[in-house]
């Protein structure tokens, strides 16, 4: 629930979130200063990076799609080598997105650790900012060496972001169990344990987990074994938790407030 009140917050007035003013997504989660937002107008970017002290942690978030310049980063599916990592290829629409906000993401946690070098780090987002902080999550075990116990990597509704190689370098840096993915119904899956809420309804939480890791196909017992026949599923999470959640919400956002 913490990564998902995180993650839900990036979908709020840009302003109040600043302020961590957002309504019940900021409220959860205590006191949140040295904000700082990731944007990058050519993709229609954003997130966040922050310091809750009551917790003593640091959020990168990130938000999904809500524009025109995000649905041209869905629709760039073609695949690309990811640096330095012979056969593991990656979505090359979600890399380049979150590629041309890194240097904030990486600069802002960085200043962040060294005032709180004992904080964790918790990593989220859903939909398109999920798969942004798959990246981000790698980005900063490659870059920062932090030790595995202190991340925290959830994401809610991520599409696939790269191939089998891909998956399975992920899973080199953050073994199977130090990550989970939370999926609705047939909605997408991909890297980590699967946290399956497997009914259409929104308002049902029964759930089922799946394990996955390396060197094997996703479990197809989970959200896979459902024929995807529309975004319906990928527009609920969490149902009610999230009504009227954000003041002044970004329109769209898992059917919240309109």
């Amino acid at each position: 629930m913490k990564a998902f009140y995180y993650a839900a917050a990036a979908y709020c007035n840009q302003d109040l979130l600043s302020k961590w003013q957002c309504g019940e997504a900021c409220s959860s989660e205590g006191e949140v200063i040295d904000f700082t937002k990731i944007t990058d107008d050519s993709k229609g970017t954003f997130g966040y990076v922050a310091y809750n002290k009551d917790n003593n942690e640091v959020v990168v978030a990130f938000r999904g799609s809500v524009n025109v310049e995000n649905w041209i980063t869905n629709m760039n599916f073609l695949q690309m080598q990811y640096p330095g990592h012979g056969s593991a290829a990656v979505h090359r629409g979600f890399y380049e997105a979150f590629m041309a906000v890194e240097g904030q993401v990486m600069t802002s946690l960085g200043a962040i650790l060294a005032q709180h070098p004992s904080a964790r780090v918790v990593i989220t987002g859903h939909s398109l900012g999920a798969a942004l902080a798959t990246f981000a999550a790698v980005h900063i075990k490659e870059q920062l060496q932090f030790p595995v116990e202190k991340l925290t990597f959830y994401t809610l509704g991520s599409p696939r972001t790269g191939n089998q190689a891909w998956t399975d370098y992920v899973y080199s840096l953050y073994p199977a169990g130090q990550n989970q993915r939370i999926t609705h119904y047939n909605d997408f899956n991909h890297i980590g344990d699967e946290v399956w809420y497997n009914v259409a309804s929104d308002t049902d939480t029964t759930y089922v987990i799946c394990k996955n890791g390396p060197g094997k196909q996703e479990d197809l017992t989970c959200s896979s074994s459902i024929f995807s026949t529309g975004v319906d599923a990928h527009l609920h999470y969490m149902g009610k938790a999230l009504h009227d959640m954000c003041t002044h919400v970004t329109a769209g956002f898992l059917q919240t407030t309109q």
